[in-house]
């Protein structure tokens, strides 16, 4: 028919409709829906005693939220004609919905576990966290001395078990969605806004909970992977122990693909690209520090430029221009989750550096 999203079961069915896909999934595969012998941890996400509540709560979204905004997968609620909302919109949005989350008894809609109606919530505010700020000057919706609320969760999706799918493979990030606010015809009628560049990485406002800004580490990035990973055994890849690994993973799957794509971008012989990816990929997943994996990076390229495989040096311009290559294209979630592209960017800037 047409109509998105749309999910095809194992029996052949199709259904449509974001909320009665997502209660149909609850009922298939969480805890509560999987037989004995399918053993699973996953959370009961729409009990029945909270149906009626997350009803509520979905329902008050509509009415939160602007009307009368062109449509958008990647930025709804944002323009209305050929132009950006009035900033007094966007303040009133985000005042009522931390008043609504003010009225838990804990960090989600609902309490202190996430919900169906945090799911479906969830898009829209992610967007607004980084896409606001890029639009009017201090609008930060995780300015906890403003909308506590509003902070509050943000930070419970980052961090707290139940929500590890969302940060390990659903979030996106500033790079991405910066990106795609700047291009016309995300729901700009073909008008892309003049982006603010006073906004940067290292803003906290803007950084994930997980970010060296906000009090995060690597190791800290790791537990919160292990905790998605020990929330879906036998779903995450049993070999990425690590978000950086993951991230490595993504690489070496889409081998093939990004050399191919690589070279239509940059100067650089097929089989040169390939090799260069392949050490980059190796640096990406090594256990040492980016700054560390970076300068061994450096030191194998520099060996091998003194060596007859390499006299002019290529190799070493081609891995500079593959890493900035692989940072500008990269897309968060659609290339891999927020929590392993923040260590895959890391990585990256240290190889660029280094180089």
């Amino acid at each position: 028919s047409g109509s998105t999203p749309a999910v095809k079961w194992e029996d052949g069915s199709f259904q449509t409709e974001s909320l009665d896909i997502l209660y149909e999934l609850d009922r298939r595969y969480s805890s509560a829906g999987r037989d004995d012998h399918k053993p699973h941890r996953h959370p009961l996400l729409a009990p029945d005693h909270l149906k009626e509540d997350i009803r509520r709560i979905v329902r008050s979204f509509r009415e939160i939220f602007p009307r009368n905004t062109r449509p958008s997968s990647r930025s709804a609620f944002l323009f209305r004609g050929s132009g950006v909302l009035p900033r007094e919109e966007f303040e009133a949005t985000l005042d009522s919905t931390d008043a609504l989350l003010a009225e838990s008894k804990g960090p989600f809609f609902l309490g202190e576990k996430i919900t169906l109606a945090d799911i479906a919530w969830v898009p829209f505010l992610e967007r607004y966290s980084i896409q606001l700020p890029l639009l009017y000057e201090n609008l930060y919706p995780r300015d906890a001395t403003r909308w506590p609320n509003l902070a509050r969760f943000y930070d419970a999706l980052e961090s707290e078990i139940d929500a590890s799918g969302y940060y390990a493979r659903v979030q996106g990030d500033l790079q991405s969605w910066a990106k795609v606010l700047a291009s016309a015809g995300y729901g700009n009628a073909g008008h892309a806004p003049k982006l603010l560049e006073q906004y940067g990485d290292k803003n906290c406002h803007l950084a994930p909970s997980y970010s060296e800004e906000r009090g995060g580490s690597e190791e800290s990035r790791k537990t919160l992977w292990r905790q998605y990973r020990e929330l879906n055994t036998g779903y995450a890849d049993e070999t990425c122990h690590t978000p950086r690994e993951e991230a490595a993973a993504k690489i070496i799957r889409n081998h093939a693909a990004i050399v191919k794509d690589a070279t239509r971008f940059i100067t650089a012989a097929p089989e040169d690209a390939d090799t260069a990816l392949k050490m980059i990929t190796t640096a990406i997943q090594s256990e040492l520090d980016p700054l560390e994996a970076a300068r061994e990076l450096r030191t194998a390229l520099e060996r091998r430029g003194q060596s007859q495989d390499d006299q002019s040096g290529v190799l070493l311009q081609v891995t500079l221009d593959v890493s900035k290559y692989l940072q500008s294209r990269i897309c968060v979630p659609r290339d891999m989750g927020a929590l392993p592209a923040f260590e895959y960017r890391r990585c990256l800037e240290a190889i660029i550096r280094i180089l």
